[in-house]
């Protein structure tokens, strides 16, 4: 028969292993998420900068 300590031990490591396993989930959705975000960021940027008028190399500011 097994120890209630040694199978505690078990449980324990169990929850640990399923945790682990949760979080690293968790936090490869958040990394798609952010790449995702900065990909559109990236992409909004882009864009109003190639809408902005272009401005002679010589002109003054206001």
């Amino acid at each position: 028969m097994v120890s209630s300590k040694a199978m505690g031990s078990v449980v324990d490591t169990a929850q640990r292993a399923a945790l682990r396993a949760a979080f690293a989930a968790a936090n490869k959705q958040l990394d798609a998420y952010i790449a995702q975000y900065e990909a559109a960021q990236s992409s909004r940027a882009t864009s109003a900068a190639q809408r902005a008028p272009a401005r002679h190399p010589g002109a003054k500011g206001k």
